[in-house]
């Protein structure tokens, strides 16, 4: 059975620190590239990764985007993940990442710890 990356009706993601303000130049280089951020808060989230995942994120973003990210097949997703972050083929979590990737579904960002305002929400 496939566990779901989001349950349905869950759309804030709560991160307890700011990848705008942190001093690793890696995150806020992928927090900046919002399709490698979209990769890392869904992927992070439900996998045990290496300490490359950061630079993954943003190699596989810049090969989504050569393919077209209108144009990338969910098949193709679950390949790249494979290849590049040895996420295994039976989870097929491109089925549910890809309306992310396309900007079909979207997310909010809730920053809970390290920012002043303890309330800061970003829609991404």
């Amino acid at each position: 059975m496939k566990q779901p990356i989001l349950t349905k009706g869950a759309e804030i993601i709560t991160l307890a620190f700011n990848p705008e303000k942190t001093d690793d130049t890696e995150i806020r280089q992928v927090f900046s590239d919002n399709l490698a951020k979209i990769l890392w808060l869904f992927i992070k989230r439900n996998h045990l990764v290496s300490q490359h995942f950061n630079k993954h994120c943003i190699g596989l973003a810049k090969c989504i985007r050569k393919i077209g990210i209108d144009k990338i097949t969910a098949q193709q997703l679950n390949l790249y993940l494979q290849m590049r972050m040895m996420i295994g083929s039976q989870e097929q979590i491109g089925e549910q990442l890809l309306p992310f990737v396309r900007g079909v579904k979207t997310f909010k960002l809730k920053i809970v710890n390290g920012t002043a305002n303890n309330d800061e929400t970003n829609k991404c």
